[in-house]
């Protein structure tokens, strides 16, 4: 009964801190549309409409896949193996997310010239592309904390980042406005990178906080490097496929 009545509260307490997190996110994008305009909001969305597909590419499938594993592994007292598949899929989701940031830094050029038809986006991907190692770490620790039931964990950390995103971004807002569009949309990303670096380094000293309660004991399975292939890779593909459609809809037509 107290177990019930825990994680009742604790589904009370993520219900709560989602719907903060939504309030602030829609309350700082009201603000973002009365500084920076339509035509700021209009050129701030192509360049989110790339750096979400890239987000995909670079950690889609990696949370869920990280959740499903290390559970498992608990659930049959093999502690070293929930630790090698936390390793396993960090590796992964780094290796990935390098690979992307690398494309989308040295391919923005083409990115913001040829298909958003916009050379004001160029600065702010290249900006972002220095984010995704860290929103893909972060998504293998938010994985292991669902798995470990301490979800409230992650979820509290996702607050810290909307808070420093909004802080850094109000910082410097004013400074850069004056120089134009292009130079506002990057004040907005690099308070969202700062927000994810933060966000990677309070999650990164948690898990290792928390996996230390966890002793080496039980033998990892041996297939933990193809089950994580088997899970990351279809939902993955499928995330792909969905988000390539949403961003080709989102990116004006070059004809």
């Amino acid at each position: 009964m107290k177990r019930v009545k825990l994680l009742f509260i604790n589904v009370i307490v993520l219900t709560l801190e989602s719907l903060l997190i939504r309030s602030i996110g829609i309350s700082f994008n009201v603000y973002l549309a009365a500084k920076i305009g339509a035509a700021g909001i209009g050129l701030f969305q192509l360049i989110m409409s790339i750096y979400i597909l890239a987000i995909t590419f670079s950690s889609s499938g990696i949370r869920l896949t990280t959740m499903r594993l290390v559970a498992e592994e608990l659930g049959l007292g093999r502690y070293a193996g929930a630790k090698k598949s936390v390793k396993n899929c960090l590796t992964y989701s780094l290796l990935l997310s390098f690979i992307f940031a690398i494309l989308l830094f040295t391919g923005s050029k083409f990115i913001g010239t040829v298909l958003l038809c916009d050379e004001r986006t160029i600065l702010s991907l290249r900006i972002l592309s220095f984010s995704l190692p860290f929103v893909a770490a972060s998504s293998v620790f938010g994985g292991y904390f669902t798995a470990v039931r301490k979800a409230l964990k992650a979820s509290s950390v996702q607050l810290l980042e909307q808070i420093v995103k909004i802080s850094v971004t109000l910082a410097i807002l004013v400074k850069f406005l004056p120089y134009g569009l292009e130079y506002a949309c990057a004040s907005i990303v690099i308070g969202a990178l700062m927000g994810e670096l933060v966000s990677f380094s309070i999650l990164s000293i948690l898990y290792i906080t928390d996996i230390r309660r966890y002793k080496n004991e039980g033998k990892a399975s041996y297939k933990l490097l193809s089950r994580m292939f088997r899970i990351a890779l279809p939902v993955s593909l499928s995330a792909y496929i969905t988000s390539t459609i949403r961003t080709v809809a989102e990116t004006p037509s070059t004809s």
